[in-house]
């Protein structure tokens, strides 16, 4: 699966406004955050007391986070970019996340997060688009720093902490990757 350079861009579809019906924007996580906050200043504050332990556990996933993971894909990236896109896909977890149609082992991608050229991308292997929730795409991606992370002593007091993987989701229809990129 080759991820370009010129990725497709994220479309997030959720509601902002409690009751006013959904909305797209359209970006990186983070700007779509932004735009999110620029459209209603208090959806943090309404988000937090939406996600309370019940109404997490009784949110409706395609397919619960995956154990079906390899770390051998990808280049190794810097944590702290992925654990920051990480939050920014839970920032805007409310709603979807989408990838364009695609192939297995040729799937369309989207790259969700970027930031010290390591990303985040949501790829689908369907022969049509999906929209996969936000959360759960950052449910994944937390599996893949646990289950792939290494971290390695570099001398003084430093620590060095890098990742890279790919995790499919239980269907094999779509998959989260931590690569490097450039962003």
């Amino acid at each position: 699966m080759a991820l370009h350079d010129t990725p497709n861009e994220l479309t997030w579809t959720g509601e902002v406004i409690p009751g006013a019906g959904p909305v797209t924007f359209a970006g990186d996580a983070k700007s779509i955050y932004r735009q999110i906050l620029d459209a209603n200043p208090s959806f943090g504050d309404l988000k937090k007391r939406s996600t309370s332990s019940s109404a997490v556990s009784k949110r409706e996933n395609p397919s619960p986070v995956s154990t079906d993971y390899t770390c051998a894909y990808g280049v190794l990236v810097d944590v702290a970019p992925i654990d920051a896109g990480i939050k920014d896909l839970y920032n805007i977890g409310t709603g979807t996340c989408n990838a364009p149609a695609g192939a297995p082992g040729a799937g369309g991608c989207t790259r969700l997060t970027c930031s010290d050229n390591a990303s985040i991308w949501l790829c689908n292997d369907n022969d049509f688009a999906v929209e996969i929730p936000c959360e759960l795409i950052a449910d994944n991606a937390v599996q893949l720093l646990i289950e792939c992370q290494t971290t390695t002593y570099v001398g003084g007091n430093t620590w060095s902490s890098t990742v890279r993987g790919q995790i499919f989701s239980g269907d094999h229809t779509w998959n989260v990757i931590i690569n490097q990129n450039t962003c």
